[in-house]
């Protein structure tokens, strides 16, 4: 019954999660696009495991579909804006890796995503090995880390070729669900 509801695009991805459940015995956990019988799709989070009778055989699977259509929404558009603004927004994490890149920063970089996203944030920007603020920049991410508050600093971005570059950047913090700090989101302005 859930296959038939099943996005097209989503059938594979169930089917090897429900399996991999099934065969070792772990949890699944996974987000699947349904479509209703009036053809609106809906985004749901599925969470659950396989329950197994005393010889180890699976007797059933129990588990919670939450709907998250609505927050699915809120990601696409706030990407969607992110993508249309010429400033560039990078998420970068404690260890300083940069764990999300907009258009806008891929641009001012002269890099591809794929270039960006995963590396430390001082080799793309400042081309160099070790942190900017240990050779005497002023690093608003930093800051933020420290004092879990926005900050703004003037930067000397280096491009390709290594030519300094002139930036304002501000930075804001990210917290999880205990309020700590853990990532910080930083605008690039030229």
């Amino acid at each position: 019954v859930v296959m038939n509801t099943l996005h097209p695009d989503f059938r594979e991805r169930f089917t090897h999660d429900i399996e991999s459940a099934l065969m070792r015995g772990q949890p699944f956990d996974g987000e699947y696009c349904l479509v209703r019988p009036d053809g609106v799709l809906r985004f749901t989070h599925s969470k659950g495991e396989v329950i197994r009778d005393s010889a180890g055989k699976p007797v059933r699977m129990v588990g919670v579909v939450r709907d998250i259509t609505e927050q699915k929404q809120a990601e696409l558009m706030v990407r969607n804006v992110l993508e249309t603004v010429d400033e560039g927004f990078i998420i970068i994490d404690r260890g300083y890796n940069i764990l999300s890149a907009n258009r806008g920063y891929v641009q001012q970089t002269g890099r591809t995503a794929t270039e960006v996203i995963g590396r430390k944030c001082y080799e793309v920007s400042h081309g160099q090995t070790h942190p900017c603020f240990e050779s005497g920049e002023d690093c608003g991410v930093r800051r933020t880390f420290e004092t879990g508050e926005p900050q703004i600093a003037l930067h000397t971005h280096r491009d390709r070729a290594g030519d300094p570059v002139y930036v304002e950047t501000k930075s804001f913090p990210m917290r999880d669900g205990a309020g700590r700090v853990t990532a910080a989101i930083e605008i690039v302005n030229n």
